[in-house]
């Protein structure tokens, strides 16, 4: 998820910098500009992914074995040292 929240970012500082640039002139491509830009950044990039998340049954931990608050050594750290490798 670090390109989706890249991307997101991305998304809004262009959006930044095209609202301060041309305000409320069209924008390229016969878009209306800002308008555009504001409901496109609106969205999720990779949309298949958020829905995927969102029809799992019992939520998104349910039959993860990295999740299961039973399993052993499941607060210890990752080999690579971060506790949260498995998110």
């Amino acid at each position: 998820m670090d390109l989706a929240e890249a991307f997101a970012r991305w998304r809004q500082l262009h959006l930044l910098t095209v609202e301060r640039l041309i305000g409320g002139k069209p924008g390229t491509g016969g878009t209306s500009g800002v308008a555009w830009l504001r409901r496109v950044a609106a969205e999720h990039i990779f949309p298949e992914l958020w829905s995927a998340r969102s029809d799992l049954a019992g939520g998104p931990t349910q039959g993860c074995p990295f999740a299961d608050p039973d399993r052993p050594g499941r607060d210890e750290l990752h080999p690579a040292g971060d506790a949260h490798a498995f998110r």
